[in-house]
This record gives C-alpha cells, structure tokens and sequence, in this order.
C-alpha cells in the first residue's frame, strides 16, 4: 500500500502567499501542506537536484502527535476501492473489508509497520531528489532507529550507507529514565551514490616528513594494520599477497604474529608508494609512503567523528527559541542551529554568491578551471554527464528538510552562509498541523495575538522563526559592514600574496583587492511562502460534467505551477510576455489566459513548448486553434 501511494499522481498545486514571502523572487522557498504532496509536486523540476536533505520526523513514540493521516488521503481511498478493501454502500457509507480492518490494526499509528508505512514513499521521494553526489540526514531515537535502517538500507541501498552519527543531546540528568540515563539520539546517514564528505582539514607538519625518499621529503605509515581488528579473521579480504623486493609472495602479519591484514585494498596500493625496510625485530616490512609535495595544499585530513559532543543540545535549542520569540517557548522539540550547521558543513560546499552578469566567485572559477583542465577523454562519457557535473561544481547547493518544525534547517543554511560567505538554499516543507489550545496555549496564544492567525497552525511558526532569524542575520550582516568570513578570508590571501607592487599601479593593485574583499552581491535571507491548494476537479453529475475550482489561482500562480510541470523549479524567474496571459522560461512558453498579442506570439514562434492547464477556461475550439499551429509543442497539463 505504502509503495502504492509513492506511486499515485499529485492532486495538490501551489498557491504563492504573498503576504507571508518576503521576497518572491528569492531562491529559498518554504512549503505549507502534507510533505507527501510536496515532494511529488517538487519531483519534476528538482529530480536530482538536492544536495542535501535533513529531516526530523515523527519518532513514534507515546508523546509524538503522528498527525499525517495518510490514511485519510483522497488517494489512499481510491487505491482502497480499487483492490476491493474498502466499498461504498447505497447510503454512501464507506464499508471496511475483514482484510482491511486485520490491516488497520497492524498498521495503526502507535505501531512500528504504521510507522514504516507511513515513512516509505516519503524516503522513496526523498532519494529521487537527491542528487548522485547527495546525502541525506535522518534524526530517529530508539523506538523506530533498527526500523529506519531496515528500511533505509531497502530504499537507498546497504552499501550507501555512511554511519549511524550519536548525537549528544543532554549533558546530565534523565534521572527519570527506567533503566539507563538517556541522553543520546541518533542521526543516520545514507549517501545517493558517490558523496564526498568535507572533511576538516588542518596544515602538515613538515617536521613529520623527516625521510627522505627517492630525493623527496616523506613519512611512512605501516601497511600491515595494527590495534584493534589487526587479524585477517577481521577483515579476510584484505589478507593478500604483495611481491617484496626479492620477487616473492609477502603476506600481513599482525603485532601478535599470527596471520594479519593490510590496511588498503589492492587497487589501492600503488608500488612506487611502498618502502621496505627492516623494523625492530630485524623483519623485512612494508610502509606506505607519503610525499609531503603530493598532500594537497600541504594539508592532512582530519575525518569526521560519528559521535557528535559539541554540536548543541536540546537545552541550547530551547534556549534559541525562547532567545528568538521573547522568552515565548512556542515549540516543544526542536533542534539546535549547531547541529545542522555540523551536517551542513560536511556536507555542502559554501559557493559565495555573485550578481547575475558578474564574473563568478574565486572557488566557481576555481571549480571551472579544475574540471577544464582534467584530462579526460569526453568520448568516454556523455556530453550530458559531463556538462551535468560542471553544473554541479557552479551551482549553489539546495538543502531540503520536509518535517521543517520549528524551521532550524532554513536557520542554519542562513547562519553558515553569514559566516562562510556561502550561497546554499533551502526548501521547507511543513503540514499545516493544528495547534490546540489546551495542549500548546503558549504557540497558540503567540499565534493568535502576535501573528493574528485565524487558525493556529505549526506552519506559522515556522515561517514566523525563519523570518525573525533572517531579521537578525540581516541586521548583524549590517551592523558588521557586510562582510561574511569569505571576504576576510580573500583580505587574508591578498595580503598574503608575495607581489612586485612595482610591477603594477598601486591604484590596480588596489581595485583588485576591493574586489576580492568585497562581496558582489549583499548575502540574501529572504524566502517565499507557498501553499499546497487542491487541483480543480472534472465531475460526472448525473451525466453531465462540471468543473470545480478549489482555489482561485492568479496569473502567476498559474503559470508557476505549468512551469513546475515543465521542470523548473521555483527558483527560475518566469518572464512576463504578455500581462496575466503568457510567461516564459528558456525555451517554454506558459499561455494561462487567451490573449490575441499572445495568440500572435505564439504563432510566430519556431521551436518553444506551450504548456497549457487541462482546466483552463478554453473551449474546444480555442484547443483546435493552438493545436493547429502548435502542434506536437502544444503540452496540456492536468
């Protein structure tokens, strides 16, 4: 059933709420509705596009409100009817099937299969976004962690897992707990195919380089593992044999004499990064060479630990939102901005940003001149991939959390672009989730008093915490002389540059080094505010068909919804070609309205598509007009 509402066409559009966006041209976007619909509605134009995901979903346990009743979905129902589980009597009363009420009860909310149910086409869609080199972050506890990483293991594959992080989240107390004190959770960590982790990394000491091999400065490592796991028991596929010196077969030995194990695979070794020589018992050995020229900017590696100490806690997130919304606790569990910067930090790249028409950043110039300089041979792979990987390099990592709570993910994207320069986007998507009143009188006060909401939804305080978190940034980006660590850091190599100033004017020496020290662009926090609205709806009432229209769509919102169809995503500006009747984008044309300059336009067009609503106010005729001319780029959109 689960794979089946993966499955099921989207009923929902997009209904932008200009009132809540503050920006409606921005990048960043934020999604009121069921993330079910969302992620459907995002799947055309994002289909590998998000670098990164993080989500915090409900974790099942007794004091979770699991309060995304897929059960209730109009599309569930259908599929229900369609397999003979669930009939309609002469009443219109609905009529469970004994197969469907055994199902129910297994599968309840409370239950772990509910749960997993639930979870499935959500991690199914979420992996169709990701891009190749992506990674997604889950957070869980321990009530549903060994399913997730069933299910996890199911949907992105065993060997894409990265680790299972241990994230601190209470230093001290938990005195209440039965058992044990617990003060852990868990964040499980699945790559798309081939993600690159950004590793620390801090400067060598040459000092450590104190050999000299082959009339270069090195240091050598053992092959042969050593410590915990040194056995061949413990790892037989790297228990094999090199050629020493001598020609002969060299097996591993562990410290303990018995058989061993190499630290590398053999399509990892390289002969002329092999030393041999005698260690302290006399026993010829071989050590892994290491050449200080070849260690990328002179810089080792520190890897990432799997158990995250320092990141906050759940005490400094409370804190934050209490900090943001004047001492107000409106939101029960979230997360703090420090952790999500730690993901998003290794993670993501901070790509600063630059004006439309201007020359691109020092690190995408970087990034371009790297991949046109790699020696490869194009006729090995497709133009395509090729041309899709430079994208990558250039373009500004999107970041998604589709149980947005609270928003911490949009606050960290914003936080870590303040500091490092960088122009990292982000998607929320959060349900419109009731607030009530007697359980949460402190958010629904706040959202009835100060945010004049009608109906208190958890949406509202989302959208409310991103707003006063980019206010803030915003006014210390100000208050700072709007210069985010990537402009101290170009200060920093300028200064640093040995160069004959005599060589050049002082005054083009000058004009360079405003140039890298300052941003081309002021760093954005802005977002836009989307709803989810239901489609309009053909209906067969007593033979005759009518068209219901749930929500009345502008213009715009019209053609914003054509041109997610047509794969471009909501970053993409949409060109007015013709006022409240046709936009465009690249190559696309979006006619919502019959307009005769339109009409005139379109005509005259050679290759652009035209997509039009299925629903749209045009009788057959006007379609026979299109068509004519248009013909196979006529695209009709339901």
């Amino acid at each position: 059933m689960a794979n089946a509402i993966y499955s099921t066409p989207c009923d929902k559009e997009l209904k932008l709420e200009r009132e809540q966006s503050s920006d409606i041209n921005t990048q960043n976007v934020i999604i009121r509705g069921d993330n079910l619909d969302a992620l459907k509605l995002l799947k055309s134009a994002y289909y590998e596009k998000i670098k990164v995901i993080y989500i915090d979903p409900p974790y099942n346990t007794k004091n979770d409100n699991f309060l995304y009743p897929d059960d209730f979905r109009r599309d569930f129902k259908e599929i229900l009817q369609e397999t003979g589980l669930l009939n309609i009597d002469e009443n219109g009363n609905e009529v469970e099937s004994e197969e469907l009420k055994f199902f129910r009860n297994i599968t309840g909310s409370r239950s772990h299969s509910g749960w997993l149910s639930f979870m499935l086409p959500r991690l199914k869609l979420a992996r169709d976004l990701l891009r190749e080199d992506g990674v997604i972050f889950i957070s869980i506890d321990d009530n549903e962690q060994a399913n997730l990483k069933l299910l996890c293991d199911e949907i992105f594959g065993e060997e894409n897992f990265v680790s299972c992080i241990i994230w601190q989240k209470k230093k001290g107390g938990s005195q209440d707990s039965q058992y044990l004190a617990k003060e852990h959770e868990y964040i499980l960590c699945y790559a798309k195919q081939e993600w690159q982790i950004n590793d620390e990394r801090e400067k060598s000491n040459k000092k450590d380089f104190n050999k000299i091999i082959n009339n270069r400065k090195a240091k050598i490592l053992k092959l042969e593992k050593w410590g915990i796991g040194a056995l061949r028991t413990d790892a037989p596929s790297l228990y094999y044999a090199i050629k020493d010196p001598n020609g002969n077969d060299f097996y591993p030995l562990a410290p303990n004499g018995e058989e061993g194990r190499w630290r590398k695979k053999p399509e990892n070794l390289d002969e002329n990064h092999i030393f041999w020589q005698e260690n302290s018992k006399g026993r010829l050995t071989p050590y892994e060479v290491i050449y200080f020229d070849e260690v990328k900017d002179n810089k080792k590696t520190i890897k990432t630990r799997t158990i995250f100490t320092e990141f906050g806690t759940t005490t400094d997130a409370t804190k934050e939102i209490l900090s943001i919304f004047n001492a107000k606790k409106v939101f029960d569990t979230p997360k703090p901005v420090s952790l999500i910067k730690r993901i998003l930090q290794i993670s993501t790249k901070a790509l600063a940003c630059h004006s439309e028409g201007s020359e691109a950043t020092e690190e995408s110039r970087n990034a371009k001149s790297r991949k046109d300089s790699t020696k490869r041979d194009i006729s090995l792979v497709s133009q395509a991939q090729y041309d899709k990987e430079s994208a990558q390099e250039t373009t500004p990592d999107i970041v998604l959390d589709f149980f947005a709570g609270s928003g911490t993910t949009a606050h960290a994207v914003m936080e870590l672009n303040k500091e490092d320069g960088g122009n990292r986007k982000f998607i929320l998507v959060q349900l419109d989730e009731e607030i009530i009143e007697s359980k949460s009188k402190t958010a629904y006060d706040f959202c009835k008093n100060e945010l004049k909401s009608k109906n208190p939804v958890i949406s509202d305080i989302t959208i409310e915490r991103v707003r006063r978190a980019a206010q803030k940034l915003h006014s210390t980006c100000h208050s700072e002389g709007d210069k985010p660590e990537e402009s101290h850091n170009a200060k920093s190599r300028k200064d640093s540059t040995k160069r004959d100033i005599s060589l050049v004017s002082q005054a083009q020496y000058d004009k360079e080094s405003a140039q890298e020290t300052t941003p081309t662009r002021e760093m954005s926090f802005d977002f836009k505010v989307f709803s989810l609205v239901n489609k309009p709806e053909i209906l067969d009432e007593k033979g005759k068909l009518k068209l219901i229209t749930h929500a009345n769509l502008s213009p715009l919102e019209l053609a914003i919804n054509l041109s997610l169809h047509d794969s471009k995503r909501l970053d993409e500006k949409l060109e007015s070609i013709v006022e409240n009747a046709l936009y465009k984008i690249d190559e696309s044309f979006y006619l919502v309205a019959l307009d005769k300059q339109a009409l005139e336009i379109l005509q005259k067009s050679k290759n652009e598509l035209c997509f039009i609503s299925g629903y749209a106010d045009f009788s057959l005729e006007d379609y026979l007009n299109l068509e004519s001319f248009l013909k196979e780029r006529l695209k009709v959109i339901y």
